[in-house]
């Protein structure tokens, strides 16, 4: 296995407050670190396909955290995304790939 981290809001997307869909069905560890307190609401989803093609009703809230840090999220799911309550906030995933 091999850590994996990734920012959930990269560079250029300042204003969203709705990450993209992020691949996570390959990991058995997962984690997401919360750059400041303010609400965050971490989404999962086991829909097929790829990330353009997920709707809204594909996607079930596993965990909404208001405090900085980091966080076990528990895996088992295909799909990540994050929804923030201010633009400002950083949201980084953290995690180990299986092989």
């Amino acid at each position: 296995m091999y850590t994996r981290s990734k920012n959930l809001f990269p560079a250029g997307t300042s204003s969203l407050t709705t990450s993209g869909a992020q691949f996570v069905g390959d990991y058995a560890s997962l984690s997401v670190e919360f750059g400041s307190a303010s609400t965050v609401t971490i989404f999962g989803s086991n829909a097929d396909g790829f990330d353009t093609a997920l709707v809204a009703a594909d996607w079930s809230t596993v965990s909404t955290v208001a405090a900085a840090g980091l966080q076990k999220v528990e895996t088992g799911f295909r799909w990540m995304r994050a929804f923030r309550s201010q633009s400002t906030n950083t949201v980084r995933f953290h995690g180990q790939v299986r092989s």
